[in-house]
């Protein structure tokens, strides 16, 4: 059976007052996971540069990932909460297509922005067969999407 992933997506940045906007999506087979932890990855805000810059080198060698920007002129002009759903939703389409489609995608995780109710996404299947609406749900503790039959 061919690996199942999961997908984390997250921003970083302060906005159009310091420049732009960053936010990235990163896929590890499934099976990978637990070595996150042993490796020390956790929130960037908990890390110094120089453990951001080594943990970097390692992630990029075991997963796929995506980074797009939101440039100051896009947050001065609409909703940052929105454009933050729009390039999630863009990441997606880009980590799907780099993992040959939704099917290979077990879960995914995206850390809650704003007021941020619903999972850019939309329709399709999962690896095991089950049919899915991405759907957001968030609470404090547990801020993930969740494939709902």
């Amino acid at each position: 059976m061919a690996a199942l992933w999961v997908v984390g997506i997250d921003e970083a940045g302060r906005g159009s007052l310091v420049g732009e906007l960053m936010i990235a999506a990163f896929a590890i087979e499934d099976s990978k996971e637990p070595l996150l932890k042993k490796m020390g990855v956790r929130d960037s805000k908990e890390l110094s540069r120089g453990q951001r810059e080594e943990l970097y080198g390692e992630l990029i060698k075991m997963g796929v990932f995506a980074v797009l920007p939101i440039p100051p002129k896009e947050i001065d002009s609409e909703n940052i909460n929105r454009l933050e759903e729009r390039r999630a939703g863009d990441l997606l389409k880009i980590i799907f297509n780099r993992l040959k489609g939704p099917r290979a995608v077990k879960a995914i995780y995206i850390d809650k922005f704003g007021e941020l109710r619903s999972c850019p996404g939309g329709y399709g299947t999962l690896a095991t067969g089950a049919t899915w609406w991405l759907s957001l749900r968030l609470t404090p503790s547990t801020p993930s999407c969740r494939p709902l039959a």
